[in-house]
């Protein structure tokens, strides 16, 4: 109980008696004393947050009908995000994005059943956040340009796999776009 002594009385002080006394020293009132501490549990619990899913993993949904390939993203991919499915076609991409609602999908342009325009397409009609890239052989503009057109944020060509997925997946967690520098655009998209 004797956090402090009042040197002009002589007499112990509670903490409490501290506290107000600093108060009415600063002409705090209890309002804004309130105020301040309620922001600052406030802000702590959001710092708290954005702490915690910084720290999480991206949830990543791969899409490709060539199991070397999804091999080799997952191997590019561990460690820094979390693969919570790999899917060989556009039909069931779909079903797994729906039930899993990952951060980021990975697919393919060319893939059976639904082709990762359509499917991305698709994902868009339904109002999902998720971010996409696309893993693709197409180098043809025309492609890059089609994946953008569905809301893709990246677009990397499956020969710079090692040196350019994670750098797109940044970018598209970032909200940016990436583009692999073997495709050019004649113009912004």
């Amino acid at each position: 109980m004797l956090a402090s002594t009042d040197l002009t009385h002589s007499k112990p002080m509670s903490w409490v008696t501290v506290v107000w006394s600093m108060i009415a020293a600063t002409r705090l009132t209890l309002a804004s004393v309130h105020g301040v501490v309620w922001w600052w549990r406030r802000d702590a619990w959001a710092n708290l947050l954005f702490a915690l899913t910084a720290l999480a993993p991206a949830r990543v949904l791969l899409a490709d009908d060539h199991p070397a390939i999804l091999a080799m993203v997952a191997s590019v991919m561990d460690g820094q995000c979390e693969v919570v499915d790999a899917v060989a076609d556009g039909a069931a991409l779909l079903a797994a994005a729906s039930r899993l609602d990952p951060d980021l999908i990975i697919l393919d342009i060319a893939m059976p059943q639904v082709d990762g325009l359509d499917a991305a397409r698709q994902l868009r009609l339904n109002h999902t956040r998720t971010r996409l890239v696309f893993l693709t052989v197409h180098e043809d503009a025309d492609f890059a340009r089609a994946a953008f057109a569905t809301a893709a944020l990246g677009f990397v060509i499956k020969p710079r796999l090692a040196s350019d997925l994670m750098p797109a997946v940044r970018a598209a967690l970032a909200g940016k776009r990436f583009l692999s520098s073997t495709v050019h655009l004649d113009e912004t998209v």
